[in-house]
């Protein structure tokens, strides 16, 4: 129970994080969640893998988190 708790408040914070990010809204980290399913996979996607989801610009944010 404690684990899954855990992973949780993790899951949040990182979804905070990416938020907080300048350019980086609500419409665009469900887009990237669609595509890649976790926070983990956005995070392990290269530069051109993003760039194909939400362009250049927001790629380039996402990639310097």
């Amino acid at each position: 129970v404690i684990n899954y708790h855990r992973k949780q408040k993790l899951k949040r914070d990182k979804k905070i994080a990416l938020l907080e990010k300048k350019g980086v809204g609500n419409a665009t980290v469900s887009k990237l969640l669609h595509y890649f399913d976790t926070f983990s996979n956005i995070e392990k996607a290269s530069f051109e893998e993003l760039e194909r989801v939400v362009g250049t610009k927001i790629a380039l944010i996402i990639q310097n988190i």
